[in-house]
């Protein structure tokens, strides 16, 4: 689970460390559009914030923080090319607004989703 969700790339992983963060992955995915607490992810995972982050970045190889923008920024791309209006993207996503949405993906993605839009034929 923790190989798939972070993109079959997990760069180094510490014994266990998959393991205890496998119920906070289920949660990410679960609620990524909605606000998650570092508090919500630990308590899911069984260990405190400092011991949780930890694991989660040797499971992952990112943040939690990061980890949920990656996985907001993946189910943005599916809407995008399907056609879906942004402000309705950034809104089914998690986002603030359009324009959160727009500076995050530009970062992760290296276009605008416009130009992602434009390149999947829509």
């Amino acid at each position: 689970l923790v190989a798939q969700l972070a993109g079959e790339s997990a760069p180094r992983s510490a014994p266990g460390a998959g393991r205890l963060c496998g119920r906070a992955l289920e949660l990410i995915e679960a609620r990524f559009a909605r606000p998650l607490s570092l508090q919500e992810l630990a308590d899911a995972a069984g260990l405190g914030v400092r011991q949780f982050c930890r694991a989660f970045r040797d499971a992952t190889g990112q943040s939690p923080h990061q980890f949920v923008l990656r996985r907001r920024v993946e189910h943005a791309k599916l809407l995008v090319a399907r056609g879906t209006p942004l402000v309705d993207v950034a809104l089914q996503c998690g986002f603030a607004d359009q324009s959160q949405l727009t500076r995050t993906f530009a970062r992760l993605v290296g276009v605008t989703p416009a130009r992602y839009r434009s390149a999947a034929g829509r």
